[in-house]
């Protein structure tokens, strides 16, 4: 199945070794993603095949790079025009809170995939950044987040 972020949402995108990793700034940290297990389901607007206002929301459990189960994403991508998907999605990190995002980028993949962090809950309340597509070496998609958490 083709993996779309997501954003993400995909949505929504973001390499570090383990699930969570404290950066070099105190008040930075870099979080690394996998997904695993994605469920997914289309909805046609208008006609047949792809087009403007189409979407997919989508549900994907996350792991550290170990495969420890670390969380959840949500999310939701919609067809835009000139090949483009806008997505928005929240990753649920267990006892950590919840990071939203959103980004745009072309469906083919054929740029790199960079999501905004707009805000969270809890240890991320204060968070902004961005969140990186990644493929791994083993063939996992995921994201790399550069987080600034400062309050």
């Amino acid at each position: 199945m083709r993996i779309r972020t997501a954003a993400a949402v995909a949505l929504l995108a973001l390499t570090a070794l383990g699930a969570t990793a404290a950066s070099a700034e105190d008040d930075g940290e870099t979080l690394t993603v996998v997904f695993k297990d994605r469920q997914e389901h289309q909805v046609d607007t208008d006609g047949p095949g792809r087009t403007p206002g189409d979407y997919y929301v989508f549900a994907q459990r996350l792991e550290s790079r170990r495969g420890r189960i670390v969380g959840d994403v949500y999310g939701r991508c919609t067809y835009h025009f000139d090949g483009m998907e806008l997505c928005e999605g929240v990753f649920k990190i267990t006892g950590k809170g919840d990071i939203s995002v959103q980004g745009a980028f072309p469906e083919d993949f054929s740029e790199p995939v960079i999501l905004a962090v707009n805000g969270g809950t809890d240890r991320y309340r204060t968070a902004h950044g961005e969140g990186r597509f990644t493929v791994f070496p083993s063939g996992d998609f995921g994201v790399v987040f550069l987080l600034s958490l400062d309050d």
